[in-house]
């Protein structure tokens, strides 16, 4: 990698920073500690520490939480209080392993946060602490919109990832906001007392107007179509993943965008009835 001087003195700016960020973040932990221990926002009329860090030193709330917490526990705990001075660990990072952190696991449990992301940090925490588990929140983010914090067992997040793919398959973007909807609206459809009135309601006018709607479609000539028991078969030997085997030996596995497509195509004398159909990619050989 070669650098020109201004791309190589932009990037000494940019190491400064981040370093001098975390002193100060070290800073102002002690700090805070000190203004703690002299109990200094009784003198600016504040009711609490949380109260004068947000009022008068101007953090926002969360980063006030961070803060807070982080000061109080490296009071307590040694090893915290020289890793934040260090800056060997960010604030936000030790505010996630204070509610766990005692003198006993404390190096211990600062090398893991050091050393692993933020989402295998948290999981840490929570096996050692099932307790420290935050409620739900909501919180009105703009018009219209509401941003829903909850924890939610391993079980039902694999659980929404799976209709988090289902729905990306159906065109219908593919995030969490996506998979909610959609397993709220399919609750709704089949355990909502009200929806099934009023869909009986359609159907019994309907039938007093005498509109008769005929189930059966014409298919297309030419070809075999697989019936929906042929299908689940398949979507149930395969997982509802691709089996595409690439150059490398192994299986592809995505579970997006995926289709059942023949394994020989019918220009071959492909059938479409399993075995001969498998899932693949939108991509492969093209669908049945």
């Amino acid at each position: 990698m070669t650098l020109n001087p201004v791309e190589s003195n932009l990037h000494l700016r940019a190491v400064a920073l981040g370093r001098s960020h975390r002193q100060l973040e070290s800073r102002l932990v002690k700090v805070m500690q000190e203004v703690d221990g002299r109990r200094l926002w009784l003198k600016f009329d504040c009711t609490s520490l949380f109260q004068y860090v947000v009022s008068r030193l101007g953090l926002s709330e969360p980063v006030a939480y961070a803060f807070i917490a982080v000061a109080r526990k490296a009071a307590k705990v040694a090893p915290l209080q020289d890793a934040v001075a260090g800056s060997r660990i960010s604030v936000a990072t030790a505010a996630r392993i204070v509610a766990c952190l005692t003198a006993e696991n404390a190096a211990e449990l600062i090398e893991f946060a050091t050393t692993h992301t933020n989402r295998e940090t948290d999981c840490e925490v929570a096996q050692r602490n099932p307790k420290v588990v935050e409620g739900d929140r909501v919180k009105p983010t703009s018009e219209g919109r509401i941003r829903i914090s909850v924890a939610v067992s391993s079980e039902t997040y694999q659980n929404l990832r799976r209709v988090e793919s289902l729905e990306a398959q159906r065109g219908n973007g593919g995030g969490l906001e996506q998979a909610l909807e959609a397993a709220a609206d399919e609750y709704l459809v089949h355990r909502d007392p009200v929806q099934k009135a009023a869909r009986a309601d359609v159907r019994r006018q309907k039938r007093e107007s005498e509109i008769k709607v005929c189930a059966n479609r014409v298919e297309p000539t030419g070809r075999v179509r697989l019936t929906a028991e042929q299908r689940h078969g398949v979507f149930l030997r395969d997982g509802g993943r691709c089996v595409h085997v690439g150059h490398s030996g192994k299986r592809c596995g995505a579970d997006r965008w995926i289709d059942v497509h023949h394994v020989h195509p019918e220009t071959r004398a492909g059938f479409p009835a399993p075995p001969d159909v498998s899932l693949d990619g939108a991509a492969s050989a093209g669908p049945v």
